[in-house]
């Protein structure tokens, strides 16, 4: 498969916890568009044949997302796999936790009806930056990687990795950004 820059999606999720039986609660996708980081999240009401036993307080410090919200807030994980599934068809997948990711997104998918797509293709996000940026590019990205405050919200922490990316290729192809790097 020939990937182009538009081809990525920057994934990221929360969860309940980071136990092998844990659910996802928020996803995050993030893309390049004309120059712009463009980013979608959704906060997921828990699917009924997840274990809601499986919460974990401490994880909840972190991400400040509470069962009460989900249930008040989140989307149906149905709707919110459906909707996934069409934003990453055909795309690969950025995270920087891919063996977290793939275990969330397998459990969010598995929620919908219709088949996996067998193009579904999870990447390290350190591999992308790799194989996409020069050395100063790749300096870049990481240096505009260090200032960022990530807020643990799937959202959020997606268009950092997005945003990483593109401050590189500012770099990389001499263009000075509009934004604040």
């Amino acid at each position: 498969m020939h990937t182009t820059i538009a081809d990525l999606r920057f994934l990221d999720f929360e969860a309940s916890s980071l136990s092998a039986q844990s659910w996802p609660i928020e996803i995050g996708l993030a893309r390049l568009e004309g120059g712009t980081v463009v980013v979608e999240d959704r906060l997921i009401r828990p699917d009924p044949l997840w274990d809601r036993g499986d919460w974990n307080p401490q994880s909840e410090a972190i991400h400040h997302i509470s069962r009460a919200t989900l249930d008040a807030q989140g989307q149906p994980a149905w709707d919110v796999a459906t909707w996934a599934l069409g934003r990453m068809e055909g795309t690969v997948l950025v995270s920087d936790a891919p063996a977290f990711e793939r275990h969330w997104l397998l459990r969010l998918l598995a929620c919908q009806p219709q088949p996996l797509p067998r193009d579904l293709h999870l990447v390290d996000f350190d591999q992308v930056l790799a194989s996409a940026l020069t050395p100063a590019g790749l300096d870049a990205a990481y240096e505009y990687l260090s200032r960022q405050h990530k807020p643990h919200r799937a959202g959020p922490d997606a268009a950092i990795m997005a945003g990483a990316l593109l401050r590189g290729l500012d770099v990389m192809h001499g263009r000075t950004p509009l934004r604040p790097a």
